[in-house]
């Protein structure tokens, strides 16, 4: 199988386990090494002054990846941020909110389990076809870096900082009499599979006061893998696309919740929630969250 066959549109995505392995130690190399060849031109920064954040899905291949990716940049003199089990726009929101020059997301989204690969960021958002097909030509010729002082590893729970964000963009909007409680009295469920989604429900709706247990809810929320997209569901079983649902609620898009840079799931089904709480909190039937455009 050649490096180029990996591209999937905007995405590097590959066999990771057993004999068809493609994403060997040799390759994982390669094609960091030719992000980094990009993103130094592309930012007109010299791999010392780099700083990169690494997030992972929970893949069963995806740890030993992520330690392939970080030795890589450490050995260019890259500063590595290791955010480890992050979601796909929480990883992306390290180079808006933060100090990050690039990203890296190990995730192969919706791909069976034995695949995995890579979403790469800039500031911009995520790169080009154009630009991927560049990587894996680099990552194809690659050979070795040359030798640099070796760079510096932090660690970084970015996952809490994103939630306490999202929570607090709730809970200002809603503005209840109960602050820190703006759900309570609602019933919401979140279905994301083993994908990185999962943290809504626990991290964001219950610490906010909803009832997250299982059966008909208010509403029910489905995300993809990596949270980029999401489905919800209303009482009466009709689905809809979150991006679908007219929210006439006025919430600032605030670099520390997300970057129109982006499709954010969490941040779309968040706008929603916002709405079905200010009918509840109003008094108001919770149908009319569920408009859809057109």
């Amino acid at each position: 199988m050649k490096l180029s066959e990996l591209q999937k549109e905007t995405a590097v995505i590959g066999p990771a386990e057993g004999e068809n392995n493609i994403l060997t130690l040799d390759n994982v190399t390669g094609i960091i090494a030719g992000f980094t060849e990009l993103l130094s031109k592309k930012t007109g920064i010299d791999f010392g002054r780099l700083r990169i954040s690494v997030g992972r899905d929970a893949r069963r291949s995806s740890r030993t990846i992520k330690k392939a990716v970080i030795n890589q940049l450490l050995s260019q003199g890259i500063t590595v941020s290791d955010c480890d089990l992050c979601s796909t726009p929480a990883i992306f929101m390290t180079t808006v909110n933060d100090y990050c020059d690039g990203a890296v997301c190990i995730t192969a989204g919706d791909a069976p389990r034995e695949m995995n690969g890579f979403r790469f960021f800039t500031r911009e958002g995520s790169l080009t076809e154009e630009e991927i097909s560049e990587i894996l030509r680099f990552a194809g010729e690659f050979d070795a870096s040359p030798y640099c002082e070796r760079g510096e590893l932090e660690s970084e729970d970015y996952m809490s900082l994103y939630c306490h964000n999202l929570r607090e963009m709730i809970r200002n909007a809603i503005q209840a009499e109960d602050y820190r409680h703006p759900l309570k009295g609602l019933h919401i469920t979140v279905d994301a599979g083993d994908g990185a989604g999962g943290f809504y429900d626990v991290h964001i709706l219950k610490v906010l006061g909803a009832d997250i247990s299982a059966g008909k809810a208010d509403l029910a929320i489905l995300f993809d893998t990596e949270a980029l997209t999401a489905r919800v569901r209303d009482p009466e079983g009709n689905e809809y696309p979150a991006s679908a649902i007219i929210n006439d609620v006025s919430v600032p898009q605030a670099a520390n919740v997300t970057s129109p840079a982006l499709n954010d799931g969490t941040y779309l089904v968040s706008k929603l929630v916002i709405k079905l709480a200010l009918l509840h909190k109003n008094g108001e039937p919770l149908e009319k969250a569920f408009v859809v455009e057109g």
